[in-house]
């Protein structure tokens, strides 16, 4: 991922993860071999806590969502369009301040919904 479709935001909700990265991205979709469930080939946006030292940056795959974040499909398409990707970015990036208040509030569903709504 380009480092211009990514945001870290600071963390203040006393957890091992210190800042919360906001990234767009496109995805060929197909088997999720940890859910069992078939993905969507489209642009997604991932709420993904980190916990960063220096020049380190770890997340947890599995977990609570507090824990290891989420996605959310932004748009479905068949092909990957740069332009759209950032155009789609600009749009999330946006929202990073509210949706780090949210999830620092644990109001997953409403980061779903503002997400959804750009």
């Amino acid at each position: 991922m380009q480092n211009e479709l990514e945001k870290y935001e600071p963390l203040s909700n006393g957890t091992q993860c210190n800042e919360l990265k906001i990234a767009v991205d496109y995805s060929l979709g197909g088997m999720n071999y940890f859910t069992g469930d078939q993905s969507r080939r489209g642009y997604y946006a991932y709420i993904t806590p980190v916990s960063r030292a220096g020049s380190f940056i770890s997340s947890r795959l599995m977990g609570k969502t507090e824990e290891s974040g989420f996605k959310i499909c932004l748009e479905t398409t068949q092909r990957k369009s740069q332009k759209r990707l950032l155009e789609l970015w600009q749009m999330v990036e946006k929202q990073t301040a509210k949706i780090k208040e949210l999830f620092e509030q644990k109001q997953y569903g409403e980061i779903n919904k503002l997400i959804k709504g750009i």
